[in-house]
């Protein structure tokens, strides 16, 4: 059995999948022993990033607004919370 995946939206390069059968007739191996039938699946680098975004949590409106207001302001840049927004993305992106 052959199955093909395509991405909806997007153009990658996707191939066949195929079942890994077991080599011998009947699912038997030597005395008594049956073959193990086994599928493999492999995830991309870009599979990978986009499952940890669909992750993130929603935009909280309120909290960007006011900060917006502050920039505005001229009272939100400050080295202590630019120290901290960087820690913060760094570990983001590491776990």
């Amino acid at each position: 059995m052959v199955d093909e995946i395509r991405a909806t939206g997007a153009h990658f390069n996707t191939g066949p999948v195929s079942r890994i059968r077991p080599s011998t007739g009947g699912g038997q191996s030597g005395a008594g022993q049956t073959t193990e039938v086994t599928d493999k699946v492999e995830f991309s680098e870009l599979g990978t990033w986009l499952s940890k975004y669909s992750e993130l949590p929603q935009v909280r409106t309120e909290l960007v607004e006011k900060i917006r207001n502050e920039i505005k302001a001229g009272t939100y840049e400050t080295p202590t919370k630019w120290d901290q927004a960087l820690t913060n993305l760094v570990e983001d992106l590491q776990t």
